[in-house]
């Protein structure tokens, strides 16, 4: 059983946590923990050290939940002393107090496998862990850029000192990363969840009042309160843990002030509130704290609308700016977060997984960060960062490891979660009727917009990366004014639907002029396409694309976010599942009329469509009351993950529709066979790169609903012909359509765009 050590400020017994806790927590399922606090002192009780009350368990070893902790606690601890003249002597405490290291820090130090520093105070014993036991991993957690929080100088430059004699930084936001002496050694891995606690309803604190709450001290604004209180007097304000800073609240009867408290207790308060707050007080917050923010991920997680200062806004869904002291903007704010029917979610990773980062880092190469130089930025362009159903855009640019990307646009939409990336756009929210007129006249005249050159020019980017043949002839004038290289990702519509279908207007009047500018935009020397399929190469070179130009790249998944799961799906239910936006090329209209035969032949059998679009309504107007056809609209990774583990198979009948538009490689293919199950599809990129036909699934003619039905019912019928596809296709898909393998690719034809 290993051995692992965490030193922290934190103790690991604290009401309040954070992520060293959990990580804490999990590590303990896995081996000997033992839980270090360090820099408690009369001194920093009187500044209100959250410890405090913790002083009678202080300088002895204490087990809470199988990890043995120990609280040092002494008479002072070292302080920052601003002045420079003064160096000397602030140094000279930390090294003092460094010699006074408990015995029990030495040997708990010598007795480790993994020692885990948390960023503070701890990181001055770096070089003392190194020294007491070489063989020892080292592993920091950084939670804070040291300079940013305004550390002690000592503790600074010895970090900067002794940063080579870590093994591993782990990041929870990849902003994180200019903060470091350099980025050879770091991790990608944010704030995790721990569904086993998360997901267990609870019952609400506020009985039949509506309430809104707010977690934790940073930076904490109690104005927020005081302005919105007032303007609310029938709406609960509950603040938990903010420590002194609640002393500057008013005395209010809808101000309920709490102090710490158990974990547990304090979900109950954020699964039940309306919404949640964040009173941030300082808009020049580095935005890597933001980025962490482990509040707002709650929030989030129980699909909680939050309310925070617009300089904390990142276009993500669900949250609602207002400006630091202006009472009219809290109230409306606070109106538009009460108002909220739009559908909150966010992916996050299980404490498990990230903690498995920590240890098995050789596994995740896809998180690996490179250090951020001049020279190896990616400038990835969409018009509007980001709809819901473009995950494949942003996991492709979380899993580059050479090349830095940043995403550029016109709009962030907050429509998905984008945590971890550094994201630029001119504005956020809907366009406006006069960003319409400037943009239809921009794009007449191939012009980019000011602002899109602004923030281009500040990334510099030694290349731009559009996706979909759309937003590459958008980039054009950026990459021509820059003076780099344009590669553009080909999906599917962009080249597949008619080009006259474009001239003629039916795709709207700003793409009439589509099929034109893409082959100018062909025929510019720095320009170069990538294909997601062979079948979507094929059809730009039909439509006059240079095939010399033209790469195929398959964007790929994450393969560990899904894993197959028990029963396995011979054992299932006879459950067929289709995702898929309800239009015209998914052919969820075939799958209807396949399940028709289907249900008589398979007693028990039922179908479920999970997606949203304008087919749906004569969809169900033509399943008519059938019980055994469910449609459950758009829905989040989690629910669809959740589907995949329940299904039998997995079907995709998709067309070429009648505009030409088809589909490329559907993302949602592979992560069907990536959970081991089995599918059944017409996708033209589908049929021939995602699946291996009667090995994985089955292929048939599109339309074909002959064809279809026999599939089903084979798979639904012969649990050893079930299970022996799902194995196959979670390999296959290990083997083929790994999200770390396609971007390598990528990046090697970044390398070859650029020259390199």
């Amino acid at each position: 059983m290993p051995n692992f050590l965490v030193l922290s400020v934190h103790d690991f017994r604290s009401r309040r946590k954070a992520s060293v806790h959990f990580i804490a927590a999990e590590l303990a399922k896995r081996g000997a923990v033992r839980f270090f606090s360090t820099g408690l002192s009369r001194l920093s009780e009187h500044r209100g050290d959250t410890r405090a009350d913790l002083g009678a368990h202080a300088n002895r070893v204490e087990v809470a939940d199988g990890v043995e902790c120990y609280l040092q606690r002494g008479l002072w601890h070292p302080f920052i002393l601003r002045k420079p003249a003064l160096r000397p002597l602030e140094e000279a405490m930390f090294r003092f107090y460094r010699k006074r290291m408990p015995s029990v820090l030495r040997r708990w130090i010598r007795e480790a496998d993994v020692v885990f520093i948390e960023s503070g105070m701890a990181a001055i014993y770096i070089a003392d862990v190194r020294r007491l036991n070489p063989r020892a991993r080292i592993v920091y957690l950084a939670s804070d850029d040291l300079s940013v929080v305004g550390a002690a100088g000592t503790i600074i430059r010895d970090f900067a000192r002794n940063f080579d004699k870590i093994d591993l930084v782990r990041l929870p936001s990849r902003l994180l990363l200019e903060g470091m002496p350099h980025g050879r050694n770091a991790i990608f891995a944010p704030h995790g969840v721990d569904r086993s606690l998360m997901d267990r309803p609870r019952a609400s604190p506020f009985g039949d009042r509506q309430a809104c709450v707010s977690v934790g001290s940073m930076l904490f604004d109690a104005s927020f309160f005081n302005l919105a209180a007032p303007r609310f007097p029938d709406l609960e304000f509950h603040v938990i843990g903010a420590g002194r800073a609640a002393e500057a609240l008013d005395t209010r009867p809808n101000i309920i002030v709490h102090d710490e408290m158990p974990f547990a207790d304090t979900l109950a308060y954020v699964q039940n509130a309306a919404f949640g707050v964040a009173p941030y007080r300082d808009a020049n917050t580095p935005r890597y704290l933001l980025d962490t923010s482990l509040k707002l991920k709650q929030f989030a997680f129980f699909g909680k609308p939050a309310v925070c200062p617009e300089f904390a806004l990142d276009g993500t869904v669900g949250r609602f700016g207002y400006r630091p002291g202006d009472g009219k903007s809290v109230e409306a704010a606070i109106r538009a977060a009460l108002d909220c029917r739009e559908a909150i979610s966010i992916d996050l990773p299980e404490w498990s997984e990230i903690v498995d980062r920590l240890l098995t880092p050789e596994r995740f190469p896809e998180f690996r960060l490179a250090p951020r130089t001049e020279g190896n930025t990616v400038a990835v362009y969409r018009t509007e960062i980001l709809p819901l159903s473009e995950t494949f855009v942003r996991d492709q640019a979380l899993a580059l490891r050479r090349w830095h990307p940043v995403l550029i646009g016109e709009r962030e939409i907050g429509k998905l979660p984008l945590y971890g990336l550094e994201v630029h756009a001119c504005s956020k929210g809907p366009v406006s009727f006069f960003q319409k007129v400037r943009g239809a006249i921009n794009r007449r005249l191939d012009l980019p917009s000011p602002g899109i050159m602004r923030i281009a020019c500040s990334v510099a980017p030694r290349l731009i990366h559009a996706h979909f043949g759309f937003d590459g002839v958008d980039a054009w004038p950026i990459a021509r004014r820059l003076g780099v290289p344009l590669l553009v990702t080909l999906h599917g519509s962009d080249v597949t639907t008619r080009m006259d279908w474009f001239a003629a207007g039916q795709a709207g009047r700003r793409w009439k002029r589509y099929p034109t500018k893409l082959l100018k935009l062909a025929r510019q020397k720095n320009v170069s396409f990538v294909a997601v399929s062979g079948p979507i190469r094929d059809a730009a070179i039909r439509i006059g694309l240079p095939a010399s130009r033209i790469s195929i790249c398959h964007i790929g998944i994450d393969v560990s976010r899904f894993q197959p799961s028990e029963p396995s799906p011979g054992q299932r239910a006879p459950m067929i599942l289709f995702v898929g936006r309800l239009v015209e090329k998914k052919g969820a209209v075939f799958l209807l009329e396949a399940f028709e035969r289907v249900r008589k032949a398979v007693p028990g059998a039922r179908l479920v469509i999970a997606g949203d679009g304008p087919e749906r309504a004569e969809l169900e107007r033509r399943s008519g009351q059938a019980d055994d056809v469910t449609y459950i609209g758009a829905a989040s990774r989690d629910t669809i993950q959740a589907l995949m583990s329940e299904t039998r198979v997995f079907c995709l009948p998709s067309i070429v529709a009648r505009s030409g538009d088809m589909e490329g490689l559907p993302i949602v293919l592979l992560e069907a066979q990536a959970s081991g199950v089995p599918v059944v599809t017409s996708a033209s990129g589908g049929t021939t790169e995602g699946i291996i036909d009667g090995e994985t699934g089955f292929a048939f003619a599109e339309k074909d609903v002959d064809a279809l039905a026999r599939s089903l019912i084979a798979i639904l019928e012969d649990d050893a012909l079930a299970d022996r596809f799902g194995t196959a296709a979670r390999k296959y898909v290990e083997r083929a359509h790994d999200i770390r393998l396609c971007t390598n690719r990528l990046e090697t034809v970044y390398d070859h765009v650029i020259g390199q």
